[in-house]
């Protein structure tokens, strides 16, 4: 279960990111037609970005047991900061908020936490599971 979510919320993220890359590009070449796709694309992206909340803050959920990183923290905190700042570019036509908060989300939302895995368990363990 846990990798079809993974997997569900992977996609979610290419597709949130594909949709504001698309939407950033019209932002600098034609507004008219990037109002057209926002009306377009509205349900679509609601999908999308509730599948990303969803998936996410179930990963972070079932991940929790196991203790998260520091880099979950920065990640979280760089979306949380990237997606308002998204959305204020977009409603004002502002190209650089826009610009800027692809810049600033998407190395974020690409790069995967670093989880621990069952070799590097045993790497710090102290008991060998040889045993």
């Amino acid at each position: 279960m846990m990798t079809g979510l993974l997997h569900t919320h992977t996609l979610s993220v290419v597709l949130f990111l594909l949709i504001y890359l698309i939407k950033c590009v019209l932002l600098w070449t034609n507004t008219a037609r990037l109002d057209a796709f926002a009306q377009k694309i509205r349900v679509p992206e609601m999908i999308v970005s509730a599948l990303f909340l969803i998936t996410g803050l179930a990963l972070a959920y079932n991940n929790a047991s196991i203790g998260v990183g520091s880099w979950f923290w920065v990640k979280l905190g760089a979306v949380f900061a990237a997606i308002p700042v998204a959305v204020v570019g977009y409603r004002r036509h502002n190209k650089y908020l826009a610009t800027l908060s692809l810049l600033a989300g998407a190395p974020v939302l690409i790069c995967p936490a670093l989880v621990a895995t069952a070799r590097s368990a045993m790497k710090v363990s102290s008991v060998s599971p040889e045993r």
